[in-house]
């Protein structure tokens, strides 16, 4: 391993604002070969401080931009994201003046991979999205595959599971027809048996696992930390089949491999795939202390962290041990919001969507839609507003969807049909629309719960409820003290749309006229179009079995005069003799948000904009 207190590498560092910058990358790049297991993270740090001051316009801009990727790579391998974004922003204003090449990929790909162990899906996605047009239109097969790859990671560690499996159904079919590079096979079958072990998928999950093993060589060292994993995850596939032995079996494999590699977070999977084994066998003491013991190892790593709570809520609520279980859901809770609420907050403060040093426009709940304030700021708001900062609410709002509704489309039904209710009421074709954007958001907040209740198969326990009834709140949270009219209504929205008419909703306890009219319309919308589909904890409804619902509901959730409109629509609609849901999501696919996300997922064509290219809003364009 290179080490900072070298003279070599002290000479280096001392004389690097001197040197050319080809012989900085060479010096980069021979310490990133030699610093295994990880590298020696303060080498790379110096080093990134002295690149930092060099001119955008040196001319040798490839070079520089290869020095500060490579920076950026070893604070990934270093489990320290936010030093390597600093390094590729600053990559990415020289490669401004760059042709589209692969070095442009390599970096969108990295800025990918850092957002994504940072917890923070929507630019993560944005990133690799970008990435895989790059390769495209390089030509570049084994790079597309390998960013697909990632993106299959990236919904697998965000909860949205089925995409997970969807993109590595592609990189699969890419292999078939022609080989591609191992090591990314390999990323993409781990990633299917991951989701397959989330799903409970068991023994589709072995034969992907086991495919990973036939295919793999087991000597090299990237290969070698793969196998690592890929024997965890067999592990505990094996333990939702109730297989101690087999379980045991693939745990002494990983331990091999974990051995020979040294890599820290391979050695927290196996110890908690360890403790898990114990349990089972009748070891409750000896599992649940390995699992404390572990949450004080991996208190920097939230991936495994996350796990291990994952771990300690299953094994308590096997015991029947419900406060204990409640205890560690809480802890799990509190991580996924400031993990994913913190970051999307981050976010909208950062493009100007959310001010948070605003102070609150005094505008009701109530009265919000029938000021003229409202009216007139709307008016001139709207050949004025930015589309880019719409887009990037209905991405966070789209994956905080997917984790419990597969298409993610929920929130664009939920919007069409707020915005039908609302004409037939009587409101101006302005309103309508602003209460469309509201409730399309309306479920944002959603963000911030943890996957082991939103796909929780079974009834929520009454404690468990509370914490789900905290996504009113965060949604409010999260779209609070925005200048736009738009998003100030979606604000009351998340916070109002489980509300009841006669007051027994959350969060507030609100009661009839009390309740905003674009909450109360929300309220009809959702709990119809939730109940007429697919859910992970449920089966769809008839139709006539859900308006049946909704009628009985009236007057009591529901405001009587809303859900007659609703009715009225539902009815003229139907008299039309189209599919209702066919009309609707044909019309609300050419959103560019579910434009951009088939064409990742499904592989469906992608409609270049009027300038004739593919341009996912980045962080410098928004």
């Amino acid at each position: 391993m290179i080490r900072e207190d070298s003279p070599n590498t002290k000479m280096c560092l001392s004389g690097m604002a001197e040197r050319p910058i080809p012989e900085v990358l060479d010096f980069l790049e021979h310490a990133y070969l030699h610093s295994k297991p990880a590298p020696n993270i303060a080498v790379f740090i110096a080093a990134r401080e002295h690149l930092l001051k060099r001119d955008v316009a040196d001319p040798d801009k490839e070079s520089l931009v290869r020095a500060l990727i490579l920076v950026a790579r070893s604070c990934f391998a270093a489990a320290t994201p936010r030093d390597g974004l600093i390094a590729l922003d600053r990559a990415e204003a020289v490669a401004e003046h760059l042709p589209d090449s692969d070095l442009k990929r390599q970096l969108f790909n990295v800025k990918g991979s850092l957002y994504m162990d940072m917890g923070d899906f929507t630019q993560s996605f944005e990133a690799f999205t970008h990435t895989i047009e790059i390769a495209r239109r390089l030509g570049n097969r084994d790079a597309e595959a390998r960013v697909m790859a990632n993106l299959a990671a990236l919904f697998v560690d965000f909860g949205a599971y089925w995409d997970g499996l969807k993109l590595g159904e592609k990189v699969l079919a890419m292999h078939a027809a022609q080989p591609i590079n191992t090591v990314v096979l390999m990323t993409a079958l781990n990633n299917m048996t991951e989701a397959c072990l989330a799903t409970h998928q068991a023994e589709r999950g072995l034969e992907l696992g086991n495919r990973v093993l036939l295919e793999s060589p087991r000597e090299e060292t990237p290969h070698r930390a793969h196998l690592c994993m890929t024997h965890v995850l067999l592990a505990r596939l094996h333990l939702l089949r109730g297989r101690i032995s087999a379980a045991e079996r693939e745990l002494v494999a990983a331990r091999d491999f974990e051995l020979s590699i040294g890599y820290p977070r391979a050695s927290l999977k196996v110890a908690v795939a360890a403790a898990l084994i114990d349990h089972e066998k009748g070891r409750l003491r000896q599992a649940i202390q390995s699992l404390k013991d572990l949450l004080v190892r991996s208190s920097t790593d939230s991936a495994v962290i996350k796990d291990v709570l994952s771990a300690l809520v299953t094994i308590y609520e096997k015991e029947g041990h419900p406060k204990s279980a409640l205890k560690y859901l809480q802890r799990l809770s509190a991580m996924t919001e400031r993990v994913n609420f913190d970051h999307a907050r981050k976010r909208l403060s950062e493009i100007g969507l959310i001010d948070a040093d605003a102070k609150d426009s005094g505008l009701t709940a109530a009265n919000l839609l029938v000021t003229n304030d409202f009216r007139l700021q709307t008016a001139n708001l709207r050949k004025r507003m930015i589309d880019s900062q719409v887009e990037v609410l209905e991405r966070v709002a789209v994956a905080a969807e997917m984790r419990d509704d597969v298409t993610g489309m929920h929130c664009y039904r939920v919007g069409k049909w707020a915005n039908l209710v609302a004409l037939e009421m009587g409101l101006t074709a302005v309103e309508a629309d602003a209460i469309e954007i509201a409730a399309r958001l309306h479920d944002i907040g959603k963000i911030g719960i943890p996957d082991e209740l939103l796909r929780k198969p079974a009834k929520l326990t009454a404690s468990e409820y509370e914490i789900m009834k905290r996504h009113a709140v965060l949604g409010a949270r999260l779209l609070s003290r925005s200048k736009t009219p738009q998003i100030r209504l979606a604000e009351k929205v998340a916070l109002s749309h489980h509300e009841h008419w006669d007051g027994s909703g959350y969060p507030q306890g609100l009661s009839r006229e009390g309740i905003p009219l674009a909450g109360r319309i929300t309220a009809v919308v959702d709990v119809f179009d939730a109940l007429t589909h697919e859910r992970p904890y449920k089966h769809a409804w008839p139709v006539e079995e859900a308006l049946a619902e909704i009628w009985r509901l009236s007057g009591t959730w529901f405001d009587a005069k809303v859900v007659a409109a609703f009715d009225r629509v539902y009815s003229a609609l139907r008299q039309s003799g189209t599919d209702i849901d066919e009309q609707i999501e044909s019309r609300l696919k050419r959103s560019r948000v579910m434009r951009i996300r088939d064409y990742v997922v499904a592989g469906a064509a992608f409609n270049p904009d009027e300038s004739g290219t593919f341009q996912l809003p980045l962080a410098a364009q928004r």
